[in-house]
């Protein structure tokens, strides 16, 4: 995925943009059937406390999550966490690392054959 699921800053609202690449998410899970889970993780940057930052991205990966509920994603498949500021890609000392930093990651798990 190569566009980022964006939000109101400070805030787990989705932007307007952001639903197209989630709209693709869905699209695909629901074109696999053999796809047997699907987790998706929030990431911040660290300008704010760890614990901000973790509630903010449980949050983010919560909202995530509804919205490809209510896109007819079976739940049970779905699962999110936040990740707070604990994994970070880039330096958060510039505002391009932070930027980088603040993401949404899928990591998708298939059926094993015989399942």
């Amino acid at each position: 995925i190569l566009d980022k699921v964006e939000f109101e800053v400070d805030k787990d609202v989705l932007l307007p943009r952001s639903t197209k690449i989630l709209d693709e998410v869905a699209n695909v899970i629901l074109a696999h059937p053999e796809i047997e889970q699907v987790m998706d993780e929030g990431h911040t940057d660290n300008t704010a406390t760890p614990s901000y930052n973790l509630r903010l991205s449980n949050a983010r990966a919560k909202a995530v999550r509804q919205y490809l509920i209510a896109k007819g994603i079976d739940g049970k498949i779905l699962k999110s966490k936040g990740f707070g500021q604990t994994k970070p890609i880039a330096e958060n000392d510039t505002d391009a690392g932070r930027q980088t930093n603040r993401r949404v990651e899928f990591k998708v798990f298939f059926k094993k054959e015989g399942k």
